[in-house]
């Protein structure tokens, strides 16, 4: 008679045997219980809320109906939810069509969960592509040496493509929280403390946490004006320098900020100084405006606390915040600024596609329409990349890198005039200066800048 197998060798077995646990947001939602479905809209946005704060896939939508005939969104987003073939323009639609509802929100949920399941199988970039951002995907073949769908999210490590999707797709979930006007004690509430402390730490997570906690301090709320001043003035002074005298200069500045400061990176230094003041008083929605504009103008450098940085709605995040905090039309021009300079410095050579991510997400936020996805893919521009950048900017139909600088160029020097109205005395004369050298002629293709 054989011997029987020793009890923990079983459960062993039985243990490697086993299926890999499903990650909890990736599960079907739970059976629809007996209780009552919400009887409001402040009722929902609890109940989903504490489902997932991400709002991956709101549970118990089939009862949703009869329970909030006041809400003109539900409709909508019934249809949506339930529609399989719904792509990425649809839910941003319905997002656009609804501001100040749970759409916003429930938009940016259903891409984050888009973009989960496409990456979640091999050669799922393609499908997860248009979920990251207004980017129109056609069936034109690319060249040979095209770049991958999402390489440009992180070109020097491939690796990090899928996190880094990722990663800026929970962000955006958090800034359509942030940007929906809506009460957000019940989201603070779900980012529970053990559960959640990866959302709680990022920049917007904790302004979530800070807002619906409605903290006050007026002293600090000065503290935060006075850094966010400091590093908008750098960071305008940065872009403004074309000459070599004006570049002299801003190195000047920028040493006598390295030795006050005592950080390498002064700008980003106050821009984190101004965030964390301004936190103390989120409860003053003007003072959770400015911690937003501040969060946004890092990533918008590339230095913010919670890394990668990047995505295509910093330029749309910047003008949504700027009647309440003016400094988000300076960061614009800023923006717009660094972007249109790295196109006209490196438009002839390979690393061109380099900072299309910035240009692409500038003309975004100006209403330009989707992008067209061969722009953040293809290594050499050519008459196509330069009638869609010159159409994108609302700009004459032109095939020539010269048009369609210039038209790039008409955009700049209108942010530049825009933010005039509350600029200080010297940042006016720093985006005067932009205003009337982006009315200068482009660069000839030879990359000549004028003259010194």
């Amino acid at each position: 008679m054989r011997a029987r197998a020793p009890a923990a060798a079983i459960l062993a077995l039985a243990a490697a045997c086993a299926p890999t646990p499903v990650p909890p947001h990736l599960r079907p939602p739970a059976p629809v219980s007996d209780t009552p479905p919400p009887a409001n809209a402040d009722a929902l946005l609890a109940a989903w809320a504490r489902a997932d704060p991400l709002l991956r896939r709101p549970p118990g939508t089939d009862r949703l109906a009869p329970a909030l005939p006041g809400a003109p969104w539900l409709a909508t987003y019934l249809r949506l939810s339930g529609d399989p073939a719904a792509g990425a323009a649809d839910w941003r639609a319905f997002a656009a069509a609804h501001p100040g509802t749970l759409a916003g929100p429930l938009a940016a949920g259903a891409a984050l969960a888009a973009v989960e399941v496409a990456l979640a199988v091999p050669a799922g970039e393609d499908a997860a592509l248009p979920w990251l951002g207004p980017i129109a995907v056609d069936a034109r073949v690319l060249p040979a040496a095209a770049r991958g769908p999402l390489d440009w999210l992180a070109p020097a490590d491939p690796s990090a493509i899928r996190a880094t999707a990722l990663h800026l797709a929970e962000g955006a979930v958090l800034r359509a929280w942030l940007s929906s006007g809506l009460a957000l004690g019940p989201v603070a509430a779900a980012l529970q403390p053990g559960v959640h402390d990866r959302l709680r730490s990022r920049p917007e997570g904790a302004l979530i946490l800070a807002r619906a906690a409605g903290v006050r301090d007026p002293a600090a709320a000065v503290a935060g004006a006075a850094a966010l001043a400091r590093a908008t003035s750098l960071a305008l002074e940065e872009a403004a320098a074309d000459r070599d005298s004006e570049q002299s200069a801003w190195a000047r500045t920028r040493d006598a900020a390295r030795a006050q400061t005592g950080a390498a990176d002064p700008i980003g230094f106050h821009l984190d100084a101004a965030w964390a003041a301004y936190l103390l008083d989120a409860g003053e929605p003007r003072s959770a405006a400015a911690a937003h504009v501040a969060i946004t103008a890092a990533r918008v450098r590339g230095s913010c606390a919670d890394r990668p940085c990047g995505g295509l709605d910093r330029m749309e995040t910047l003008r949504r915040l700027e009647d309440a905090e003016p400094a988000a039309q300076i960061w614009r021009v800023i923006q717009w600024k660094s972007a249109v300079d790295t196109l006209e410095a490196s438009h002839d050579r390979p690393s061109a596609w380099l900072g299309m991510p910035l240009l692409a997400d500038a003309l975004l936020g100006e209403g330009a329409g989707a992008i067209p996805h061969d722009l953040l893919r293809v290594r050499a521009f050519g008459p196509s990349a330069w009638l869609a950048l010159s159409r994108a900017a609302r700009g004459a139909d032109a095939t020539t890198f010269v048009d369609a600088a210039r038209a790039l160029r008409a955009r700049v020097a209108g942010a530049a005039d825009a933010a005039m109205a509350h600029a200080s005395g010297q940042d006016a004369a720093l985006l005067t200066r932009v205003a009337q050298r982006a009315r200068q002629a482009p660069p000839t293709p030879s990359g000549d800048r004028g003259p010194p």
